[in-house]
């Protein structure tokens, strides 16, 4: 999706976390807690929390509202004026929820894995 928002002349801005066996393209090490490049057409955050379906619920949980925090960092301090939150944790839209809340940004929320 990003790519072909991209490929339309879209500004898009992706937002990740480190899942096991996923590669971003990204080889920079992390700062911060963080990286990003250009990849597809797009620039791509990544936040090294790892995530894994091997988790137990505690770890994932613990890696998800992680997710939410640094992403809604970076959703409440962009330029964005669209946000899509797209993902099967539900904790994807807290992102989404402060940016409106706190910037008047519209947004979309995609359940992907009901």
């Amino acid at each position: 999706m990003a790519r072909a928002l991209a490929a339309r002349g879209h500004d898009v801005t992706l937002a990740c976390g480190r899942y096991k066996g996923a590669e971003t393209g990204l080889e920079a090490p992390f700062r911060a807690g963080r990286r990003e490049g250009r990849t597809a057409g797009f620039r791509l955050v990544e936040f090294d929390i790892p995530c894994s379906n091997a988790q137990g619920l505690a770890a994932r949980s613990a890696a998800f509202l992680g997710y939410a925090a640094r992403a809604t960092g970076l959703a409440v301090a962009g330029r964005s004026d669209l946000l899509l939150a797209s993902s099967t944790p539900l904790t994807v839209a807290i992102p989404a929820l402060a940016a409106r809340r706190l910037r008047g940004l519209p947004f979309v929320f995609e359940i992907r894995d009901p």
